[in-house]
């Protein structure tokens, strides 16, 4: 009884593996093309895969485990999303903290904060400090790519 348990057991350590190694590069695509950053596209990958490896017993039966791998990996993506959204609108900008956007999506993500997020007295003062430089903020130069 031990030995056949053990032999189930194998047997499904290699299904698993080799169903891994058939879609681990199609996962991978699927996360990077939503998720830029290689290196937490690739966490969300493996948070998949740890999803798949607790829930072998249903994988093992699906009738298409490509699309479950994939529609978990998609879930994993959107709590990605959520919990990097949350911690977004929990960082104060400080008024001493000098932001310089290094690129036109940090810009507008930038020009997104600062014309919706920052209430009247934080807008006086980043106006304020944009006339300190004879700047004028992003949403008044009609640079902003924020629709209005």
């Amino acid at each position: 009884m031990h030995k056949k348990k053990t032999e189930e057991m194998e047997a499904d350590h290699q299904e698993f593996t080799r169903l891994i190694r058939e879609n681990q590069a199609i996962l991978y695509d699927f996360i990077k093309c939503r998720i830029l950053d290689k290196s937490l596209a690739q966490d969300v990958l493996q948070e998949t895969l740890y999803i798949a490896y607790k829930k072998w017993d249903q994988l093992k039966e699906h009738p298409n485990q490509t699309g479950f791998l994939i529609e978990t990996a998609r879930y994993k993506i959107q709590d990605f999303n959520k919990k990097t959204r949350k911690l977004q609108r929990e960082i104060p900008i400080e008024g001493h903290e000098h932001i310089e956007a290094k690129d036109q999506y940090g810009k507008v993500e930038l020009d997104i904060v600062l014309e919706n997020n920052l209430d009247k007295e934080d807008k006086k003062y980043v106006r304020e400090q944009h006339e300190r430089t004879n700047q004028q903020t992003p949403w008044e130069s009609g640079k902003s790519h924020i629709r209005r």
